[in-house]
């Protein structure tokens, strides 16, 4: 498996909300050093550190979506619910695999779908919405303020 990037047409153009989106593949790309090192340990680590993180990215950008009345808000909530929902079953799944590998493609699998879906199909108007109403915050700090 190769390290998962972001293609140039799969970014929003909000440069926070690429970033979130880079955060996560980082965390993807870390899980094949597991595979290939044997690290079931490491493996279930990411998997955690993955779900806080987009936690922490959902936390932010729902109370900017708020704030900036994103139509598509419940939509995105569903979303956003759904993408860990479907990380924590995949995490409780690798507690129990006998092969990482299969873990480790099954991750890279949900998040190369999960950026062609979510990044294109939801953060993409969430971004027009964002520049519009903060125009020039690219910096969390300055939606929810």
């Amino acid at each position: 498996m190769s390290p998962l990037i972001i293609p140039a047409f799969r970014r929003t153009g909000h440069a926070l909300l690429d970033v979130h989106h880079a955060e996560v593949l980082g965390w993807a790309n870390i899980a094949l050093r597991c595979d290939s090192e044997g690290d079931r340990g490491r493996l279930e680590q990411i998997l955690a550190g993955l779900i806080e993180t987009f936690e922490a990215q959902h936390a932010h950008e729902e109370l900017a979506m708020e704030r900036c009345r994103h139509p598509g808000l419940p939509r995105h909530l569903a979303e956003h619910r759904r993408v860990v929902s479907s990380l924590r079953a995949l995490h409780q799944r690798a507690l129990a695999a006998s092969e990482l590998g299969l873990i480790v493609a099954e991750l890279h699998s949900f998040v190369q779908a999960w950026l062609r879906y979510h990044a294109q199909g939801f953060d993409r108007d969430l971004a027009e919405d964002l520049a519009a109403a903060y125009p020039g915050a690219e910096h969390p700090h300055r939606w929810v303020h």
